[in-house]
């Protein structure tokens, strides 16, 4: 079920807002509008936010710092421990590294002898039959848990033309591809014409089979869910799915449940992925609200990933062991299609794999150690050591 006590908070938190910016609802709806008015520095921050740490400005000048008004409106500024404020709000916890995480997680930029996952740094082809194009490293805001906060934001990460048109060109050319995502930052923040661009050309590609996309963007920012950008995806030839990125059930807005309608008017299938992440949706409660609210929009809750090892990060990370009881908590609960498989991902670009899988296997040696099997080497076996 839906929070709607939630939902009426969350609308007239909006108004509230509306008043404090001089703005109108058409504005408020305005998709380029909630972009260009962002927060995305520490003094704007500071006036709205009153819980927020006067050492934490370190951190919004080392990794992103950008929320759209929509989705501030969400936070309850009452509660300095609010769920959704520990996904956006800056901590000086995020300066914390330890020692056993890494820039690159999971293995994307990887370029070895064993993995040769990029052929251009705009792709990562790690399973034989589908490849990521990343479009931008820009995102709508910034996830303060994100697996590529090293990559996002940064200029440098901004493709070219050429490096675009060369990924394209290897796209045509591996026949082995069937489904081509793409990703980012969020490729939803290139407007529809660039976005048609690469559709239209994806769509014309004989051995391509379906196209995704991957975005967390109707999350912070539903109105881009515009009428003609659903008429662009309707109007492709291949299946269209969208992956979104819904965390909590209080972002299951009615401003996002009219987007989401519109697209799967359109025929479009909508999936869902979480990041289970500690004060935010590791209980029980939460993570039923979430799967139940999600499955009455039409999206299927397809995984659950426990925290990959991001430079400082280890304040949100959910012990394996605990991850394991809320699934089997969850399996006594609920009915088999709404419970996310709970995925792992296996640092160094080995792919991912389950938790109550074949290749997730215990370690003999001590409690929080574990064997991660990779399905793309079933040779391989990565040595994982749970740390909180």
């Amino acid at each position: 079920m839906i929070y709607r006590y939630k939902e009426v908070c969350y609308n007239l938190r909006m108004y509230k807002i509306d008043d404090v910016l001089g703005t109108n609802q058409s504005q408020w709806t305005d998709w380029a509008w909630q972009q260009s008015h962002a927060i995305k520095d520490f003094r704007s921050l500071r006036e709205k936010w009153p819980w927020l740490e006067d050492n934490a400005e370190s951190t919004a000048k080392h990794f992103q710092l950008q929320i759209t008004p929509y989705y501030f409106s969400l936070l309850d500024t009452k509660n300095p421990k609010d769920p959704l404020a520990q996904i956006c709000i800056p901590s000086a916890q995020e300066l914390i590294w330890r020692d056993h995480e890494l820039v690159d997680p999971i293995g994307d930029r990887v370029n070895n002898q064993e993995l040769h996952h990029s052929p251009t740094p705009a792709i990562v082809h790690r399973y034989s039959d589908r490849c990521l194009l990343f479009l931008t490293p820009l995102c709508s805001s910034y996830c303060r848990y994100c697996f590529r906060r090293e990559m996002v934001a940064k200029p440098e990460n901004i493709f070219s033309k050429q490096v675009l048109q060369k990924s394209m060109d290897y796209i045509q050319n591996t026949t082995t591809l069937r489904e081509v995502i793409l990703s980012g930052g969020d490729p939803l923040l290139w407007n529809d014409n660039k976005l048609a661009e690469v559709l239209q050309t994806l769509d014309q590609i004989p051995h391509l089979h379906s196209l995704r996309i991957h975005t967390r963007f109707p999350i912070f920012n539903p109105f881009r869910i515009t009428d003609d950008f659903v008429s662009l995806l309707g109007s492709l030839s291949k299946p269209v799915t969208i992956m979104l990125h819904v965390t909590h059930p209080r972002e299951l807005t009615p401003d996002l449940r009219i987007a989401l309608e519109k697209l799967k008017r359109a025929g479009i299938k909508l999936l869902n992925q979480s990041v289970l992440i500690k004060n935010c949706n590791d209980n029980v409660e939460t993570l039923k609200a979430l799967s139940e609210g999600l499955t009455e929009m039409g999206i299927v809750p397809r995984y659950l990933h426990l925290l990959d090892l991001a430079r400082g990060t280890s304040h949100f990370r959910v012990s394996i062991e605990k991850a394991q009881s809320l699934l089997a908590e969850l399996q006594r609960q609920m009915p088999s299609h709404q419970i996310p498989q709970f995925m792992l991902e296996i640092p160094g670009g080995y792919g991912k794999i389950s938790i109550n899988g074949p290749y997730f296997h215990k370690s003999n040696e001590s409690e929080h150690h574990y064997i991660l099997q990779s399905p793309i080497y079933p040779e391989k076996k990565v040595f994982y050591q749970d740390i909180l």
